[in-house]
């Protein structure tokens, strides 16, 4: 099935953010016939902890949520440098998840989900740095000992290794959206 006319957007660090986690699941959904909206915190080129380039095409502050189907936070050690903090990034989120978006995050960047209050007495894949369990135990958040944990409108994942079972479980997520839409005639 192809998911014309969906959208998602990819939120990475301006510098650090994992190339993997990145460019996996983009290429994987586009090739489902999703557009993908590359996000930072700035415009223009960044470079990933590999030494991959991408362009952010627009900020953070300037996104319109419902312009999405999906949000997704990518990882790496610019997540923690740029985006644990990032209090827009953290609004962006909860309005995504209360608007029933699907609301992804990979490696290190579902502490931005802990720290938005997406996380609370929940469970999640995570890299398992000290650093994140700890922000975790503090946001009372249990660490799952899965690779990728879809829950609700939520969908984690633990690392690069996971990058393509992570973009995998959001395909499909979008595509239940797409069947539980009601047929309307005019």
């Amino acid at each position: 099935m192809k998911l014309v006319g969906k959208k998602a957007l990819m939120v990475i660090a301006p510098a650090g953010f994992q190339d993997e986690e990145l460019f996996v699941p983009r290429q994987l959904l586009e090739s489902a016939g999703v557009s993908v909206t590359v996000a930072s915190t700035r415009t223009g080129g960044l470079k990933g902890m590999m030494g991959g380039r991408a362009t952010a095409m627009t900020t953070v502050d300037r996104v319109n949520v419902g312009l999405f189907d999906a949000v997704l936070l990518v990882g790496g050690d610019g997540a923690r440098d740029h985006l644990w903090s990032h209090s827009r990034l953290q609004a962006l989120v909860r309005e995504a998840s209360k608007a029933g978006k699907i609301v992804g995050a990979i490696c290190l960047a579902p502490v931005v989900l802990a720290r938005a209050g997406l996380l609370a007495d929940k469970e999640t894949a995570v890299w398992r740095s000290p650093e994140a369990l700890a922000e975790l135990k503090e946001a009372r958040v249990r660490v799952a000992d899965a690779d990728v944990l879809h829950a609700g409108n939520l969908i984690t994942a633990n690392g690069p290794l996971a990058a393509e079972r992570w973009a995998n479980a959001i395909i499909a997520a979008i595509a239940e959206m797409q069947r539980e839409l009601p047929d309307i005639c005019y």
